[in-house]
């Protein structure tokens, strides 16, 4: 298993947000490492229960779906920054509820005067992509 599918399967586990998800990694050192641990070992962390445990033993179920997401990602040209990355945003890692990994699409350097970053479900709608769209499309002639 490597990173990307790591924090793919700790995405998708029911119940399982970033704080906890990121308990999991320090304890664990790695998002891979979580895997080969037993999930009764994460109960000693605060946040961490039996529902939850219970979720974390079934994670293979789980395999199908993150072995698609992995293929739409680099299907559509997807990058990835983990957190630790020496890209990733320092603000942000910062934050107790810091995602594992961003997904983002074309240029990031964080250098630039003016950066956008727009944060959205996983399945958008109509709705959200007309908004998104029109909201780009004024920025822009800024």
């Amino acid at each position: 298993m490597n990173r990307l599918q790591a924090c793919l399967f700790l995405r998708m586990i029911p119940g399982l947000g970033n704080v906890s998800a990121k308990k999991l990694w320090e304890f664990s050192t790695s998002p891979q490492a979580i895997f080969d641990r037993s999930p009764e070992d994460f109960l000693k962390l605060e946040g961490i229960g039996t529902n939850l445990i219970g979720h974390l033993k079934n994670w293979i179920n789980l395999a199908d779906t993150v072995y698609q997401e992995e293929e739409n990602l680099q299907k559509n040209q997807i990058k990835t920054l983990f957190l630790g990355d020496h890209d990733y945003p320092k603000t942000l890692a910062f934050c107790p509820d810091a995602p594992l990994v961003l997904f983002y699409k074309g240029n990031f350097n964080l250098s630039q005067r003016k950066l956008i970053s727009i944060v959205g479900r996983r399945s958008g709608d109509s709705k959200g992509e007309k908004i998104c769209r029109e909201l780009v499309a004024g920025l822009s002639e800024v």
